[in-house]
């Protein structure tokens, strides 16, 4: 374990160990906890502590309440080929996820797309990390997400009180040889973790980011974690309420989930999620012919003059992919991080983590 300010850095396979292990502990299987692990480290590695092992604690509160199991089984609901429902019944999210995509995947191959609405799961993490599952298999993915289970956090464009999620959009387009193009963002501003980071840091959240229950615009995070709470705002003002709005409805209301209207108050971040995943292949055109228009697109758009202080122009995904490569074998937990990591594990009953 090595020291870096008041960061440590973690070998990502023992922190993936420990984030197994404590969900065995709990009564996951173990196949179950190292999906969960892999998933939570490798936010981490991305850049995105919101989505990690810094959401722990969470799953812990939820477990103790009761609001998750292990043994909880999803079931299908009638739906014909090449559409699915899956009622996770409030099964850990990450692992229903991929399993949606796999099946959407796998009726790719007959209909060349998979449509796959996954609803009442518990908490699926990072959105991106089922659209990589896409593109590892040469598909192009579609993702819209709500949030609900717990209180609004986002006002709608032009209001004072949340009344949605952060409900995620994310495509992913498969490269050949390189990481996918992967639009992957929270319809907030800033999600919730974002702001969680930046409270547990003692640093200002961005300009334009929040709401104080007032109603007034502030940078400071504490606003969302005091009663009466405030709000995140959504990006680009009616843009993002748009956006979020649709991932909403998409996800939820088309199967018989839940909207945030419906269920705010389970005590659970729970996720309903419409996934689309298609085989560019099947549009008709040489993918040996496609890959090359893509590749020579991305060359042009960020071979340009740059910006004051601006590096280089990136595609969508690229600064993930880029801070995986720096963090490879490796995790980079704040001291918050890792005091908050050992408290859930506390809270569950389990050992501290050691690297």
């Amino acid at each position: 374990m090595g020291a870096s300010g008041s960061a440590v850095r973690v070998g990502a396979d023992s922190l993936c160990q420990f984030v197994s292990d404590l969900f065995v502990h709990m009564g996951w299987k173990r196949s179950e906890g190292d999906t969960v692990a892999d998933h939570l480290v490798v936010a981490d590695q991305s850049g995105h502590p919101s989505h990690g092992t810094g959401m722990l604690g969470t799953y812990v509160d939820s477990f103790r309440a009761g609001a998750i199991r292990p043994g909880a089984e999803p079931a299908d609901r009638p739906a014909a080929p090449p559409f699915a429902v899956i009622d996770a019944n409030f099964a850990l999210g990450h692992i229903v996820a991929l399993e949606a995509v796999d099946r959407a995947v796998g009726m790719v191959g007959q209909y060349g797309v998979g449509i796959v609405n996954v609803i009442r799961a518990h908490h699926m993490g990072r959105i991106g990390h089922y659209a990589e599952r896409a593109a590892d298999a040469g598909m192009i993915s579609m993702f819209w997400a709500n949030v609900y289970g717990r209180a609004p956090l986002v006002a709608p464009f032009g209001g004072t009180q949340a009344r949605m999620g952060t409900n995620p959009h994310c495509i992913g387009i498969p490269r050949v040889g390189q990481p996918p193009i992967l639009l992957d963002f929270a319809t907030s501003r800033i999600p919730l973790g974002k702001a969680r980071v930046a409270h547990t840091r003692g640093v200002p959240a961005p300009e334009g980011s929040l709401l104080d229950h007032l109603g007034k615009e502030t940078r400071n995070p504490a606003v969302m974690f005091e009663e009466p709470a405030g709000a995140l705002l959504p990006f680009g003002d009616h843009k993002g309420y748009g956006l979020a709005l649709v991932a909403e409805l998409l996800s939820s209301a088309l199967a018989g989930g839940e909207t945030i209207a419906e269920l705010d108050d389970a005590g659970l971040i729970a996720n309903n999620l419409l996934a689309i995943v298609l085989d560019p292949t099947r549009l008709g055109q040489d993918p040996e012919s496609v890959s090359e228009r893509i590749e020579r697109y991305l060359r042009w758009v960020t071979d340009v003059p740059l910006a004051e202080g601006v590096d280089a122009v990136l595609a969508p995904g690229d600064p993930e992919f880029d801070s995986r490569r720096a963090h490879a074998g490796s995790v980079e937990l704040s001291a918050g991080g890792l005091a908050r990591l050992n408290a859930a594990a506390a809270a569950a009953g389990f050992r501290p983590f050691t690297a």
